[in-house]
């Protein structure tokens, strides 16, 4: 419709731009009395930056244990922001507040404030700082310190790891069970300290799976209601942020579709 890939990478940037200029605050959380109220996966609306596996494992965190990413950052009172990740408390990253141009190309900004996109700016700079920590796609960084985070990661959790300060517990669903699924989900999300979960597709060999997940790509997963049909329902997020009850929004989904899916999932120690 757009005539080539590039007409229509503008025509989106323009489009989120707009939308993020409507519809955003410029707050970094939009509930200044209750921060806690603005930090939710809703948030994490991820834009042109190939980080799905970041920002999939922030809006778990958004959806268990808000008050981390509170902690995490530092307003300096003079447009900028220190964020510290539990990862790596000995490098905390300052980043200026996001522009709208920002907004509509990287993670979008919303009603909820900035606090996302500040969190996505400082890892895509906390990537920039040395080629090893960059995704194996983009050894070379981009040309801005957010384009750091472009590219991927090899182990799926990395990112988690670095904002959780915990190891991680990665399942392949070759070698687990339906009922295996469901017990590791329910400990994780429905214990008494929950922990973020996310879920990955490896199927490069096709674009999307049966029931149309994306593959090559890296999902939150944000509750789990054991007394669900099949095993349990499994509420998953594509960080794309997309309409309700899609694959591109949140969806809820049985433990047998989640294995049917979903090639492995990363549970946070």
């Amino acid at each position: 419709e757009y005539g080539d890939d590039t007409v229509w990478g503008v025509h989106n940037a323009l489009q989120r731009t707009n939308e993020a200029q409507k519809t955003g605050s410029r707050d970094l959380y939009a509930n200044k009395e209750n921060p806690l109220e603005s930090i939710k996966p809703d948030a994490i609306k991820q834009g042109m930056i190939g980080d799905c596996y970041f920002e999939a494992a922030l809006a778990s965190l958004a959806a268990t244990r808000p008050q981390d990413i509170q902690r995490m950052i530092r307003d300096n009172g003079d447009g900028t922001y220190t964020v510290t990740f539990p990862g790596d408390t000995s490098e905390p990253i300052t980043v200026t507040a996001p522009t709208e141009v920002e907004m509509g190309l990287y993670n979008q900004g919303g009603k909820d404030g900035t606090w996302a996109c500040v969190m996505e700016k400082a890892f895509g700079a906390w990537c920039s700082a040395h080629w090893y920590r960059r995704g194996p796609l983009n050894l070379g960084g981009g040309n801005t310190s957010i384009e750091g985070a472009d590219g991927g990661e090899i182990r799926l959790g990395h990112a988690m790891s670095l904002l959780t300060g915990r190891d991680r517990d990665t399942d392949s669903f070759l070698f687990s069970s339906e009922s295996e699924i469901a017990e590791k989900l329910n400990a994780a999300l429905n214990g008494p300290n929950p922990q973020p979960v996310i879920a990955g597709i490896n199927r490069k060999w096709s674009g999307k799976t049966a029931d149309g997940f994306s593959s090559s790509h890296v999902y939150s997963v944000i509750a789990f209601d054991p007394k669900g049909p099949d095993g349990g329902t499994v509420t998953i997020r594509n960080p794309w942020g997309a309409a309700d009850n899609s694959t591109s929004g949140t969806i809820k989904i049985s433990v047998k579709q989640f294995e049917k899916n979903f090639s492995n999932a990363s549970y946070t120690d």
